[in-house]
């Protein structure tokens, strides 16, 4: 408000100055007039007068003609009339001093004239009336303007620049907070500016909390990694000091079960020692193996024999589930890999199959081809890749848990039937190839794992 104020001042000063200017020059161009058509009127009367004077003395006499023009003198009291000496040849008009004097030469004996006399006193009066109404109107137009420019100011200018005000005391607050005002002038132009830097610093709040957001993921993975350091030392240990106790137990188990005098319950209870025993190294060398890995150990081989293979192998678990096994038929498929942990990954993807079909079904290997040019993960390139299907009938994947099914020790089956790393270890073989493993899946659906690979070698 304060700028609107000293604008209004400075405009109300100069529109003074300007309207007292105009004022004077107006004064001095009205009395201008007004002794030019007082002279007029002086020369005017005077030559009409002359003409009486010398008319009345050529035809009635000097007395008569002096008598006329002292009667005019008597009927004007603004203008003093008399014969005087002619002391020019012609009609003269001009002021002298405070009064105006017209002198009319008359056509009489003795050189005679008639002389007009009007003072300035009246002259005075019309300049004070003319000085009094431009001090009025100046006075009344400064006045309206200034209120005018202090209404339309407040209106205009003071408002508009409260709200920028308010907008910049709300975004220093962090809320990032728009004005409307579309008009299009300067204020107008400032307010469009602080929208965009309202909307531009709303867009780099957003990208920072993604950021954080993205420090806080890549935190947790950090975390994680060190976590799985620790399971890998662990797990180390833990084979180095169970390892061989466990063997132990095993082959002792198996030794009590293939005595022949023996009761088949207790051969029945060292079998079943010897299976615990040996899936507790089981789970321990996967453990392991997902902590420190082992190098691959790459040949050119047929896929389609590793997978027959991996079938041979599940096949007696399969049958005692009511599930059979089946691979689609396809062309012959070689690649570059590792064929013991290709098998390692089919056998557990197999087995994952089986287990998710308790009411039996079948599962569906099939074996495919061909160039991919959008690879659904980050880590793998556009090429040539073999994929591996392994489909079956069973109760399918929560929507839920597709997201984190390739985790470390996640697992959706029940206690006592997974440690959550078999698929953890088949993602990272299948990584570690240069390719990805994908799923899709639905509750009552069923499930698809697909195994890319990329062929390598000449192809």
């Amino acid at each position: 408000m304060r700028l609107v104020a000293k604008l209004t001042l400075v405009l109300m000063l100069a529109v003074a100055v300007v309207l007292t200017a105009q004022a004077a020059f107006h004064v001095s161009r009205v009395l201008e007039l007004h002794e030019r058509e007082t002279l007029d009127d002086l020369e005017l009367l005077g030559s009409a007068m002359g003409a009486a004077v010398a008319e009345i003395w050529n035809l009635a006499g000097e007395a008569e003609a002096r008598a006329y023009v002292r009667r005019a003198d008597t009927r004007r009291a603004r203008t003093r009339i008399r014969l005087v000496p002619s002391a020019v040849d012609g009609l003269r008009a001009q002021t002298l001093g405070d009064r105006m004097v017209a002198t009319v030469p008359l056509e009489v004996p003795g050189r005679l004239a008639l002389q007009l006399t009007r003072g300035l006193s009246d002259r005075s009066a019309f300049v004070g009336h003319v000085v009094w109404t431009q001090v009025v109107t100046t006075g009344a137009l400064v006045v309206v303007f200034s209120v005018l420019s202090l209404l339309l100011g407040v209106r205009l200018v003071g408002r508009r620049i409260e709200r920028l005000a308010d907008q910049a005391r709300r975004v220093a607050e962090g809320e990032l907070a728009t004005t409307e005002d579309r008009r299009s002038d300067e204020l107008g132009f400032l307010a469009g500016e602080m929208n965009q830097m309202a909307a531009h610093l709303d867009s780099a709040k957003a990208q920072i909390r993604e950021e954080r957001r993205a420090r806080t993921g890549l935190m947790e993975q950090l975390r994680h990694s060190d976590r799985l350091s620790t399971i890998g030392r662990i797990a180390s240990s833990i084979a180095h000091e169970l390892g061989t106790p466990l063997n132990v137990v095993s082959g002792r188990a198996m030794m009590i079960a293939e005595a022949e005098e023996l009761a088949d319950e207790d051969r029945e209870s060292a079998r079943i020692i010897a299976d615990q025993a040996r899936q507790m190294t089981d789970n321990i060398r996967r453990l392991l193996d997902y902590s420190r890995g082992r190098g691959l150990q790459r040949e050119h081989g047929d896929v389609g024999a590793i997978v027959d293979q991996a079938l041979r192998l599940m096949e007696p678990l399969a049958d005692a589930q009511g599930v059979s096994l089946r691979r689609a038929e396809a062309d012959p498929v070689v690649a570059d890999l590792d064929s013991g942990k290709v098998l390692q990954v089919l056998t557990n993807l197999i087995m994952n199959g089986i287990q998710a079909m308790p009411g039996g079904g079948e599962l569906v290997v099939g074996v495919t081809q061909g160039p991919v040019e959008h690879p659904d993960d980050i880590h793998a390139a556009a090429g040539d890749y073999v994929r591996i299907d392994v489909q079956d009938r069973g109760v399918g994947i929560a929507e839920q848990d597709l997201a984190q099914i390739f985790e470390p020790f996640f697992t959706t089956k029940s206690s006592g039937q997974g440690t959550g790393l078999g698929l953890s270890v088949c993602h990272g073989i299948v990584r570690e190839h240069g390719g990805w493993l994908s799923v899709k899946s639905a509750p009552g659906e069923g499930s698809c794992f697909s195994v890319y690979l990329p062929r390598g070698g000449d192809q």
